[in-house]
């Protein structure tokens, strides 16, 4: 309700340089509650005393219409009983006044870093539940087309009658912690190869990793057959120097996304000729 602390706050911080992209301000609990029901706020600085509703009031109000809200109160000295009623309300940032500039700017940088933490988190989260179900289709098939037609479309972008070339990677080994080493490097190879093609994308499946190649009249099918013999020399070349195991690789003939699931098929059944052709080889 300081005017003078309340517009230094607003207009002082560089807020879009710490990734704010809108800043409001009101003088009071009540006015800040109506800002906060009408409109997502990931960030509440707030006093404490306050005519209308103190901030104690504002932050607990605050947090029953979005949970995840992230709290700084400011507060004298000599109201610095009120703490321990602000960290029964889940409020974690707790700054004295007078307040430093400084100190409540690195206070945004650091809850700014823990959102976008929860962001990724969450995006893996949900990613990694989107390609369990894929999975689930692709090599089960215990879940509806129209589901699986609607996954693929959202991780990829593509319609029904776009074309795909299906990638399949296997690791040459059974040793569980060596494979899972290996994943993480052939993952990390394959996503930077489809960062690089719109559409195409990578699917984790339990004993695999898919590759899907957008198809198009501008890529011929050698010219993918030969970036991902590049890949999978690259890594293959890497465990060799390390004594570690090496990938093999199958790929289908182009399909629609409908047919991923037989595309899928033959690519295992393609990865069991390693038993005559030798491991670390694309099929």
């Amino acid at each position: 309700d300081e005017v003078q602390i309340r517009k230094g706050i607003e207009k002082g911080i560089p807020w879009k340089e710490l990734g704010i992209s809108k800043v409001q301000s009101a003088p009071n609990g009540v006015a800040a509650l109506e800002i906060i029901r009408a409109e997502r706020t990931d960030i509440l600085i707030t006093d404490i005393r306050m005519p209308g509703m103190d901030g104690l009031e504002l932050a607990r109000k605050a947090k029953t219409v979005q949970e995840n809200m992230h709290i700084i109160i400011l507060s004298g000295f000599s109201e610095f009983d009120y703490a321990k009623q602000a960290i029964s309300i889940g409020v974690k940032d707790y700054l004295l006044k007078p307040i430093k500039v400084r100190e409540l700017t690195d206070n945004v940088i650091s809850i700014v870093k823990k959102m976008q933490e929860e962001v990724k988190v969450k995006s893996l989260s949900d990613r990694i539940q989107t390609e369990e179900r894929i999975a689930q289709y692709l090599l089960m098939k215990k879940s509806d087309e129209a589901e699986f037609m609607s996954l693929i479309q959202s991780l990829s972008g593509l319609a029904n009658e776009d074309k795909v070339m299906c990638v399949l990677l296997e690791s040459d080994t059974k040793d569980m912690k060596e494979d899972r080493d290996l994943r993480e490097r052939i993952l990390e190879s394959f996503e930077k190869e489809a960062a690089a093609h719109k559409s195409d994308f990578v699917i984790r499946l339990p004993r695999h990793i898919l590759y899907a190649a957008r198809m198009d009249l501008c890529r011929s099918r050698a010219q993918v057959i030969r970036q991902i013999e590049e890949i999978v020399h690259g890594v293959n070349k890497i465990s060799k120097e390390k004594k570690l195991p090496t990938v093999s690789a199958a790929v289908s003939e182009n399909s629609l996304l409908s047919e991923m699931p037989d595309a899928v098929d033959v690519c295992i059944h393609l990865l069991n000729k390693r038993l005559y052709m030798g491991t670390g080889v694309v099929v």
